[in-house]
């Protein structure tokens, strides 16, 4: 305001000459504001006498309301007879009355601008944070996969390692056992040739002996199959077995959290796979965030197709599954699926944009339209749901035996979400992981 004081008052009296041997003193003034009280207006005082008309010389004493300028008697007389004039201090309470508005919209201005300045702030500050928590995720997940195929190598090598030492080992018995047989026929045939070669008396004496040595004979070996290595078994499509071997082990949502969209009282698991109350988050305010109440959107969007998805209510005493249009309003609405009574549901998303079902108080219900109480004959553990957009089909079943909770009929427009909230701190909601099939053409 001092500072819209000082330009006003340079502008009222811009170019006039000052009254030439005046000593400030005793006979300066101070402007004052009404409002502080008459306190006397820091770092500007002006003392009249000194404020003179640059044409006549004579002190300046109204101010001309259409041509907005300060003016003596005599330019008031001359030129501005006929305008509409007022006194200097009236003058400057009506400019400062004018003003006021215009500082207070200037106020409102900034405020809005800086609000929105720390928002952006926040989201820049949380782009970064995002960034360091993904990224160590992907290595994590990606230390996973190495570690896997680490095992695997080396399960496979200590496999090729064993088939070769059970061959190696069978063959070396083998070769031991023919090494045998032929030193049995070397010295066979050594010592049928040296009994041939004595003379002729002594040859016959010992013939018997040399014919029984002579006739010694083996079993010849049959040829070993299957000796070699199965290269085959251990190299072939090696890839693939692996692959093959990690889709078991490796879990697939048909649907994940969208963590931008999540309150701020709502936690999600590395792997955006479950939902869960949680202290307070130091989260920036985006536009896609829900305020209130506590829910979070998948991040998948249909707007055609057939989907369908498991969750996993478990004990959770108070929650809300559905699906929502990708235009829901996020902020500041009262949830009647939260408070799903029929004193709370008067659609409660301007413009619709929410089909669900919930539980809260203990009670079911199946929202919009009538907000339909639901009889169940056991409580829900884990809830299905089929989306089928072009049927415009979405169905609610206990996944326990596929029965059949409710159903909406609706020809859809437009891209819908997974929708989820809950108030419960003690039990998260979790998504069921879907089964991968692998096809071959």
């Amino acid at each position: 305001m001092d500072s819209v004081l000082h330009t006003l008052l340079d502008a009222l009296f811009q170019g006039l000459p000052r009254r030439q041997g005046v000593t400030l003193g005793a006979e300066e003034e101070s402007i004052r504001r009404p409002e502080d009280g008459g306190k006397a207006l820091a770092g500007y005082r002006v003392i009249e006498s000194e404020e003179l008309c640059a044409q006549h010389g004579e002190r300046v004493t109204v101010f001309c309301l259409q041509e907005e300028e300060p003016l003596c008697r005599q330019c008031q007389t001359d030129e501005h007879d006929e305008h509409q004039c007022c006194s200097i201090e009236e003058a400057v309470r009506n400019c400062k009355r004018e003003l006021r508005p215009a500082i207070r919209s200037l106020q409102e201005q900034l405020e809005s601008l800086t609000s929105i300045r720390q928002t952006w702030e926040d989201i820049a500050a949380h782009i970064k944070s995002q960034s360091i928590q993904t990224a160590q995720i992907l290595r994590d997940e990606f230390e996973k996969m190495h570690q896997y195929l680490r095992d695997e190598e080396a399960d496979l090598m200590s496999q090729l390692k064993q088939e070769e030492e059970d061959k190696s080992h069978r063959m070396r018995e083998k070769i031991d056992q023919i090494n045998s047989d032929i030193h049995l026929l070397t010295n066979s045939i050594r010592e049928t040739e040296d009994a041939m070669s004595l003379e002729d008396f002594l040859f016959l004496k010992d013939y018997k002996k040399t014919s029984e040595r002579a006739q010694c004979s083996v079993e010849e070996p049959e040829d070993e199959s299957e000796a070699l290595l199965d290269v085959a078994k251990h190299q072939s499509c090696v890839q693939h077995h692996v692959w093959e071997k990690m889709l078991r082990i490796i879990q697939y949502f048909p649907v994940t959290m969208d963590t931008n969209t999540g309150s701020a009282c709502l936690g999600v698991s590395p792997d955006l796979s479950s939902v869960y109350v949680c202290e307070e988050q130091p989260l920036p305010d985006n536009p896609e965030r829900f305020v209130s109440p506590q829910s979070i959107l998948g991040s998948e969007g249909f707007s055609s197709g057939r989907h369908s998805w498991e969750v996993e209510v478990g004990n959770n005493s108070h929650w809300s599954l559905g699906v929502a249009r990708e235009t829901v309003r996020r902020k500041d609405w009262s949830n009647s699926d939260l408070n799903p009574s029929p004193a709370f549901h008067s659609d409660i998303v301007p413009g619709g944009g929410l089909w669900t079902v919930s539980l809260s108080s203990g009670e079911y219900w199946a929202s919009p339209g009538h907000s339909t109480p639901l009889k169940l004959r056991r409580r829900l553990r884990r809830v299905g749901i089929q989306l089928d957009w072009e049927r415009g089909c979405l169905t609610f079943s206990d996944a326990h035996d596929n029965t059949l909770i409710y159903r909406f009929k609706k020809q859809w427009s437009g891209n819908l979400r997974p929708y989820f909230s809950t108030t419960c701190s003690k039990h998260p909601l979790k998504i069921t992981a879907g089964r991968v099939n692998i096809t071959i053409e």
